[in-house]
């Protein structure tokens, strides 16, 4: 082997590294932010949420189930089509907006502002719970 393969040997293993430390960091970020929203428990025979020391019964299940779904993938958008597990049907944008506008307002007035907040929109009708705000 001449000093050039060496080199490019040695640059081929260093960026395999980087690659695999920046997998890494991704990991433990996501482990951080699921770490941080683990206070919020959802209660499928009350249809109840707790979080922050506070537990409010939605007494809905539409909006129980639109919960349950964007805890699913915390912190990443749900899109129109991952709504379908709520509605049965992919829904219209309309009916989402109105659901998530009843879900924030629920919460915002049974104490839990703090995850009323977290709900975010995104582009078109997505909608994520952000686990920095939570």
């Amino acid at each position: 082997m001449d000093g050039s393969t060496d080199l490019a040997s040695m640059r081929n293993d260093l960026a395999t590294a980087t690659a695999a430390l920046d997998r890494i960091t991704r990991g433990v970020a996501a482990l951080a932010r699921r770490d941080k929203a683990r206070g919020l428990v959802l209660d499928e025979h009350t249809y109840s949420v707790s979080h922050a020391g506070r537990s409010v019964r939605l007494g809905n299940w539409l909006a129980y189930r639109l919960l349950t779904c964007l805890t699913r993938r915390l912190g990443w958008y749900t899109e129109l089509s991952g709504f379908k597990a709520v509605w049965g049907d992919p829904p219209e944008p309309a009916a989402v907006h109105a659901a998530v506008c009843r879900l924030r307002k629920t919460l915002r007035k049974t104490g839990l502002k703090q995850l009323a907040t977290a709900i975010e929109a995104g582009r078109g009708c997505a909608y994520r719970i952000n686990p920095e705000k939570l």
